[in-house]
């Protein structure tokens, strides 16, 4: 049977935030994405069913458990100066070069706020779908902190390769 994700989550949570738009974005590399200017959640749909594919989840439960997890981003009320300090810190790194205490700031904000979501998505979820819930956070917090060393490599580099045609 083919599940129309777009259409079960918002059949299934029309209560969680009445204003917020559900679109699918299948071109985008994550599986959802809250987009606070627009008040809409992105679902890569490809995505979210090879991940519960490969966890040998139900793709509604999967499905489920990522969206609440976005939900929990449009009602953490940390989320704004959450993003503020991360723009200030980037901003910095970008027009004055790699500082490690900015980086620093920049991702303690970036992992706070995943923390924040799924915390808040913890208080959403069915009792049900607990187990699942806390190995996808648990794969989900360690794949946001390899991003993260990533994001780091990669301004290293671009500061040093900005300095060299200079």
């Amino acid at each position: 049977m083919v599940v129309d994700l777009i259409e079960f989550l918002k059949d299934s949570f029309t209560d969680a935030e009445s204003n917020l738009i559900i679109k699918k974005d299948n071109e985008m590399l994550q599986e959802a994405l809250y987009v606070p200017v627009e008040s809409t959640i992105l679902i890569n749909e490809i995505l979210m069913k090879e991940s519960a594919n490969e966890n040998h989840i139900d793709i509604k439960e999967y499905a489920s458990i990522i969206y609440l997890h976005e939900v929990g981003h449009v009602l953490d009320p940390d989320l704004n100066d959450i993003d503020t300090q991360m723009t200030k810190a980037l901003k910095n790194i970008y027009d004055n070069g790699f500082n490690e205490r900015l980086f620093n700031k920049y991702a303690f904000n970036s992992y706070s706020a995943e923390e924040n979501a799924w915390e808040i998505a913890r208080n959403l979820i069915n009792d049900d779908f607990l187990e699942n819930f806390l190995k996808i956070k648990k794969e989900s917090l360690n794949l946001h902190k390899n991003i993260l060393k990533s994001e780091k490599e990669l301004l290293k580099l671009d500061n040093r390769t900005s300095l060299i045609f200079q």
